[in-house]
């Protein structure tokens, strides 16, 4: 574990793709892959559109930003500032949404991948 925690920890903004899918971005942070060099690209985004989306839900990019352990935002504090903005901004913006897709915001992000697992099984059966 401690290797492949290392091996996140040297990831920067360099070794990810220029042009990254706003899906790949979503994943990399469910999984805390590369963080260093994926959470400006994510802020970059919700920066531009509060509800940037992964293909999941609206704002599920922020969604995905609330589960970067709470050690990375004490190693980039300029990054955590951006994160605080990014994150009122997302909350004024879901005001403006229908109740449903607001809920939506909260549901755990692993629990919407195995949902969008079922229904590609369902489609394939």
């Amino acid at each position: 574990m401690r290797e492949h925690r290392e091996h996140h920890e040297q990831c920067d903004r360099q070794t990810v793709a220029t042009e990254p899918h706003l899906g790949d971005l979503l994943d990399a942070l469910v999984h805390a892959w590369c963080l260093a060099g994926i959470v400006p690209l994510v802020l970059e985004a919700a920066e531009r559109d509060p509800l940037a989306s992964g293909g999941r839900f609206a704002g599920d990019l922020v969604r995905g930003l609330m589960e970067v352990p709470s050690t990375f935002w004490c190693r980039y504090p300029g990054l955590y500032g951006r994160y605080q903005a990014v994150l009122r901004a997302n909350a004024l913006a879901r005001q403006r949404l229908p109740v449903e897709q607001r809920l939506e915001f909260w549901t755990a992000l692993g629990e919407v991948r195995a949902e969008a697992a079922r229904g590609v099984e369902r489609e394939g059966a």
